[in-house]
């Protein structure tokens, strides 16, 4: 890579996704992506690796679904969370959607079974819970702090868990998360 970086995008194109004909937005955008382009040809430039965990999540086949994989970097989440993702909308603009599904949800969630199993292959008793969160990173949730010890290149995830709890003792729990 040479010294500067750019990104090559018209404004117009900037404008036609944008929907409209707002020049001064497209300047703005042109700008951010622009500096964007730049930060990264430094980190490639700078040649530094840096290590991060990556997860993987193994699911069996069911009478409905095939087996997957699926991969992730962050943080991924059973029970009451993917029961709030999954009835999110595609593109939730602000950052407090993940609260506010959550509220929504919570009265009307049923807490399943969970049986954990960690590598030595030793299993807990199956037991209900609210939620477990496998994390790799503290975030997640539009800021949610949910595994203030978790470190992206420890070798390890921090597994966290909610007791299944009644809606008056979760709302609590739920706001302590985002304090």
């Amino acid at each position: 890579f040479g010294k500067q970086a750019s990104a090559d995008i018209s404004k117009d194109k900037l404008t036609k996704l944008l929907g409209g004909d707002d020049h001064e937005k497209a300047g703005f955008v042109q700008s951010v992506v622009e500096d964007y382009a730049q930060q990264l040809a430094a980190i490639i430039r700078r040649d530094h690796a840096v290590s991060h965990d990556v997860g993987r999540i193994e699911f069996p086949a069911s009478r409905t679904t095939p087996a997957r994989t699926c991969w992730f970097i962050n943080v991924a989440g059973a029970g009451f969370d993917a029961h709030v993702i999954e009835r999110m909308p595609a593109r939730t603009p602000s950052k407090f959607a993940y609260l506010a599904g959550a509220l929504r949800e919570l009265a009307r969630y049923r807490s399943p079974a969970f049986r954990l199993t960690a590598d030595d292959d030793c299993e807990a008793a199956p037991s209900r819970l609210l939620l477990a969160f496998v994390a790799n990173g503290q975030y997640c949730g539009g800021r949610m702090h949910v595994a203030p010890a978790a470190r992206q290149d420890d070798g390890a995830f921090d597994l966290v868990t909610i007791d299944d709890v009644g809606l008056l003792r979760a709302l609590p729990k739920l706001a302590r998360l985002y304090a």
